[in-house]
């Protein structure tokens, strides 16, 4: 089984670049946002949250996911911070997932992980695409998609590494800035190298 990474900067359109080849080539897109969000229930991981970010970021016993970035990305201190609490959390789950497909005969598994390289997993993917998008395009889509400010969205993209930070790692980029013909074609290129 193949494992491809797919990763970039928050609203470079991965998600929209992992369905299409999801669907084209038959391989399993594993979110690693979605798994992100499930271990905010983790309790061991709650735990560690309100420790280092205080006891307002919970309430009724949950995270609220606002609160707990708005400390997180307030700072790249923080946001290591978080980082470093979440990724071991994330890192199992994406393990336990993977050897799930694995086990079920998936000819391949999409990793979709913004941190990819920093959290270590880009070491059990066989392939690395980065997703990249114009940094206008991507406000935008970090607003419309989660429903805050412009400067709320912009601490979150100051939040994490430039793009170059992905692409010199990569082993190919797609651009995704809306025109999915575009997308599509690099993509195909890509997945042929890899699967």
């Amino acid at each position: 089984m193949k494992i491809i990474g797919v990763t970039g900067t928050t609203g470079a359109g991965k998600s929209s670049v992992c369905a299409y080849i999801a669907e084209k080539y038959d391989v399993t897109h594993v979110d690693c946002d979605v798994i992100a969000h499930d271990v905010l229930t983790d309790e061991a991981c709650k735990s560690e949250l309100v420790a280092s970010f205080g006891e307002n970021i919970a309430e009724k016993g949950s995270i609220v996911r606002k609160r707990l970035a708005q400390k997180a990305f307030s700072s790249k201190k923080n946001t290591n911070i978080l980082n470093k609490i979440t990724h071991k959390y994330i890192t199992a789950k994406i393990k336990a997932v993977i050897a799930e497909n694995e086990k079920n005969g998936v000819k391949g598994v999409l990793l979709d992980a913004a941190a990819l390289f920093e959290s270590g997993l880009d070491s059990i993917c066989d392939a690395v695409m980065c997703v990249c998008a114009d940094e206008d395009v991507r406000l935008a889509r970090i607003t419309a998609r989660d429903g805050i400010t412009r400067e709320a969205a912009l601490l979150r993209m100051n939040a994490q590494k430039k793009q170059e930070f992905y692409t010199e790692k990569a082993d190919g980029v797609v651009y995704n800035n809306g025109d999915s013909d575009t997308f599509a074609e690099q993509a195909d290129r890509f997945m042929e190298k890899a699967l």
